[in-house]
This record gives C-alpha cells, sequence and structure tokens, in this order.
C-alpha cells in the first residue's frame, strides 16, 4: 500500500476496484424497499462497471474509441499511445503486459476519455494484482479507477449545477457511487427474473429507473442526495434545500 501511496501518477484520494468494499468512504444509502443481501459491494461494483462500459463505451465506433487526445499540430497527445490503441483493439491484456510497458503507459491514463477508461477498466475487472510481482499493474490499475471514476461521474453529471464547486474527490465518490447504485439495479433485476422463474404464472417485480442515493457531506458540502436515472445514465447532487 505505500507503494502506491508514493507513486507520483497515482493521485491521494485513489482506490482500486477491489479495494473499495472495504474502505469505501460514501455514505451507505438510506433504507429503502429495495434490498441485496450476502453479494459483497465488489462485486456490485464491477457490475455497474460493466454496465457502464455497455452503456457509453461499447456503442462507441471501433474508430471512436480508438481516437486519441491529440495536439494541437494534430500529433498524439499520448506517450504510449500505441500501447493503449492495441488495449483498445483487445490485442493486449493488461495482466500479460510487461511491467516496463504498464510502468511507461500509466502517466498516459489522464489523456483518456470515459469511454476508452471504461473499455480497459471492464476488460481487466477480474485480474487479480495482490501479488507483489504486479505492484507495477495495481498502480496502474489505481490510477485508472481513480481518473474513471472521476470522469465518469462529470460526464452524468454534466448538467449538475454544483459541478463548479466539486473537488476532484468529491467527483470520484460520486462517480463510484454511481457505478454501485447501477450495478446494484442489474443484480435486484436478475434476481427478479430469478424468482418469476420460478414460480408458474408469477410476474417479474419492476425495478425502478431512477434512484436517490446519499452523498458524502464532507465532500458536497450542504448536499443531502443525488439522483440517476440508470437508463439514461444522467445524475444530479441535489443540495439540502433542494
Amino acid at each position: 500500500d505505500e507503494a502506491f501511496a508514493a507513486d507520483p501518477e497515482v493521485p491521494a484520494h485513489a482506490q482500486t476496484i477491489s479495494s473499495l468494499g472495504t474502505t469505501l468512504d460514501v455514505p451507505s444509502p438510506p433504507p429503502a424497499q429495495w434490498r441485496i443481501a450476502e453479494v459483497p459491494e465488489q462485486v456490485v461494483l464491477k457490475r455497474g462497471v460493466r454496465a457502464l462500459a455497455d452503456a457509453l463505451a461499447f456503442t462507441c465506433s471501433e474508430d471512436a474509441l480508438q481516437e486519441l487526445a491529440k495536439r494541437k499540430d494534430g500529433s498524439c497527445l499520448l506517450m504510449q499511445g500505441s500501447f493503449f490503441r492495441r488495449l483498445l483493439r483487445r490485442e493486449l491484456e493488461i495482466k500479460s503486459c510487461h511491467t516496463g510497458d504498464i510502468s511507461n503507459a500509466q502517466r498516459d491514463i489522464r489523456h483518456l476519455s470515459c469511454e476508452q477508461l471504461l473499455a480497459i477498466r471492464a476488460d481487466a475487472l477480474d485480474f487479480s494484482t495482490d501479488s507483489e510481482s504486479h505492484s507495477a499493474h495495481a498502480n496502474f490499475l489505481l490510477s485508472l479507477d481513480a481518473h474513471l471514476f472521476e470522469k465518469l461521474a462529470r460526464r452524468c453529471a454534466a448538467a449538475c449545477s454544483r459541478a463548479a464547486d466539486a473537488s476532484p474527490e468529491a467527483w470520484f465518490s460520486l462517480g463510484v457511487r454511481l457505478a454501485l447504485v447501477l450495478g446494484a439495479r442489474d443484480t435486484l433485476r436478475e434476481e427478479a427474473q430469478a424468482d418469476a422463474g420460478k414460480e408458474e404464472g408469477a410476474e417479474e417485480s419492476p425495478i425502478p429507473t431512477c434512484w436517490a442515493f446519499k452523498v458524502d457531506e464532507t465532500r458536497w458540502g450542504a448536499s443531502s442526495y443525488g439522483l440517476f436515472n440508470c437508463e439514461t445514465t444522467e445524475a444530479v447532487v441535489l443540495g439540502g434545500d433542494s
């Protein structure tokens, strides 16, 4: 963990998806009618990331997804552009990349779009970096998650009136919450479909499209709740008086 914190390319607030289940500093949502039992938060979060990748990244054309940021003169802004193009074309897997390639590419992560970050992260959700030999890969994913959840929240809540005052930490926590909400919605939907299939003639319980959730007041000021439309992926953070 100390090695991760010391890496200058990893934001201080970054957390990997694998660590969020026990260390995520985001308040739990208020009691509601819909509950998920015996499903680890990490599983729900991964399901949400996959769903967001399907909705936002994999609906893009291959050319659009592989279009990397450019300088004013038209040259590629990323030093390791070919590396990321191969990842996006699925010619490479993060788990099989050499340590040197992963380390060199890490500083370019900040230049990737939300869609590109989602596509790359969705393909590496099942890769475990617990081994000490994978410290470079762990740092890469740590930085990837930090930029992913921040850019995801900025994209989904682009029209939010509170956006101008939000810090990177606030955006990150909101992005994680959005992925959790979508993952929870999909988990509940699967459970409802399974329950309906067990009983002949039983109707599937309707799962809400729009969800209210609590946000971290230490990061969003007087804000109390957020709203997220799981179909349009639009979100808004509401102030205490909203």
